[in-house]
């Protein structure tokens, strides 16, 4: 439970949703975000960043993106996990996949470690979710 702090509002809203704390890497910098861990554990969503560099290769910025979203496969043996081949419009979404991906997962019916598998899961589920696109590229989680 988050305490609060004295001039906080009992009805003051989280902004989203966060149990966990990833860090992407982005332009070479590591970034903490706070994430969201659904029911698995393993599996964990989260909003995107940039990094407005300062001088050297400090952060001077972090913009966060709450309309952008990724989902996370990491476990304690591959802590840098990889990130699905989607982007989802907000958290409701992404939850909804993760918590999908993970029961498929245990099931059999995806997989992270077969990428063509794994693509092809992504696609038929944006295909039949509406906020969820498919991309290319991935985020390295570390």
């Amino acid at each position: 439970m988050a305490t609060r702090s004295t001039t906080e509002r009992p009805s003051t809203q989280h902004a989203y949703l966060a149990n966990a704390l990833v860090e992407p890497v982005i332009d070479d910098v590591r970034c903490p975000v706070p994430a969201f861990a659904v029911s698995s554990g393993w599996v964990t969503v989260w909003p995107a960043v940039s990094v407005r560099l300062g001088s050297g290769t400090f952060p001077a910025s972090m913009t966060v993106d709450l309309t952008t979203w990724f989902v996370t496969c990491a476990s304690d043996r591959d802590t840098t996990g990889v990130t699905l081949p989607v982007v989802c419009c907000g958290q409701g979404v992404a939850i909804a996949l993760a918590e999908a991906f993970s029961e498929h997962n245990k099931q059999g019916y995806a997989d992270v470690a077969d990428a063509q598998g794994l693509a092809e899961w992504c696609t038929w589920w944006a295909s039949e979710h509406p906020g969820v696109d498919v991309r290319r590229s991935t985020v390295p989680i570390k």
